[in-house]
């Protein structure tokens, strides 16, 4: 009995191996080729950074090549990517929005904002691995624009949109970015260095739209009776168009004045930590290095006695201005 089953066991074990050797081979589907897309990065920032209603406000917009998208296009063997709007038309390809969280819906509140685009913008970008991001242009909000939004704590998104607005030639796809951004009233009563800050926007807001020389004019207004111990960023910003225009002797004096200021601000700073537990920290002064700098290079070139004092700027010497 047992020698029967035995033989029975392998009889059987033989029919299966010849009836599976008969069947066709399985060969796997191959799975579909992910096409390789590289995508790109979007990059911005706002003056103000802390907005109150009435003020304009300038979005500055850049993109470059997302970190990932480097072996992308070497894998398809790219030496960068096109960006394209049809016309040349860039203002199409991004909306902007303001986000807040709603504690009556308990939901997200989303606010359009209508921004006009500005600056020369090229018709069409290539972004390259390892290239620094490629300023699309300026895009603006009216103090009018800017009186009418609701106070509060917001992000602010910048959405790109290539898919049905860009050229023929140019990426396809999309990117956002965001950050926040604070909207407060107006304060009756404004300080030195509050109002430094309406005065960089308005700056900057009548620069980007071709206004150049009244944003100087503004500029110079309110330092010509602001003293020299408020107001840093903006005799920072004066002594950086200084530089650009090559007088070292305006550009000293006002980088002076601006580590007068910051001096100013990093005491009480001090002073504000000696009250607290948790000490917060404190940049080190960045505008006493540049002044003294100037000092020594305006020594270092004076002329003899009777020879005019030169002007000149040692372009090694200073950082570019914005």
């Amino acid at each position: 009995m047992t020698k029967t089953f035995v033989r029975l066991l392998i009889f059987a074990a033989f029919v299966l191996a010849s009836w599976a050797e008969a069947q066709p081979r399985f060969t796997p589907t191959p799975l579909p080729e992910v096409a390789v897309k590289p995508r790109i990065q979007v990059l911005f920032s706002t003056t103000p950074m802390h907005l109150y209603l009435g003020w304009p406000l300038v979005v500055t917009v850049q993109v470059r090549l997302h970190p990932d998208a480097d072996a992308d296009l070497k894998q398809l063997g790219e030496p960068g990517l096109v960006v394209a709007p049809r016309q040349g038309d860039w203002g199409s390809l991004f909306r902007f929005e303001l986000s807040r969280s709603s504690r009556i819906s308990r939901r997200r509140d989303v606010t359009p904002l209508e921004l006009r685009p500005f600056g020369n913008t090229p018709r069409q970008i290539v972004l390259s691995p390892g290239a620094a991001p490629v300023l699309i242009g300026h895009f603006v909000l009216t103090e009018t624009q800017t009186a009418a939004l609701v106070p509060a704590y917001y992000l602010l998104y910048v959405h790109f949109d290539s898919r049905t607005g860009g050229g023929e030639e140019g990426w396809k796809g999309t990117a956002h970015a965001s950050m926040e951004l604070q909207i407060d009233k107006e304060p009756a009563v404004q300080d030195a260095n509050l109002e430094c800050e309406k005065v960089l926007a308005t700056r900057e807001y009548l620069r980007v739209t071709g206004a150049e020389k009244k944003a100087l004019d503004v500029l110079d207004a309110f330092l010509s009776r602001t003293p020299a111990s408020v107001a840093m960023p903006c005799w920072a910003v004066r002594a950086e168009l200084h530089v650009q225009e090559g007088n070292a002797k305006a550009a000293m004096d006002a980088y002076c004045n601006a580590s007068r200021a910051e001096s100013v601000l990093l005491d009480a700073a001090v002073r504000e930590n000696a009250k607290k537990a948790n000490i917060a920290s404190i940049s080190p002064p960045q505008y006493d290095a540049h002044c003294e700098r100037l000092k020594r290079q305006l020594k270092e070139t004076a002329p003899a006695a009777g020879q005019p004092q030169g002007s000149a700027i040692n372009p090694e010497s200073e950082p570019q201005g914005r």
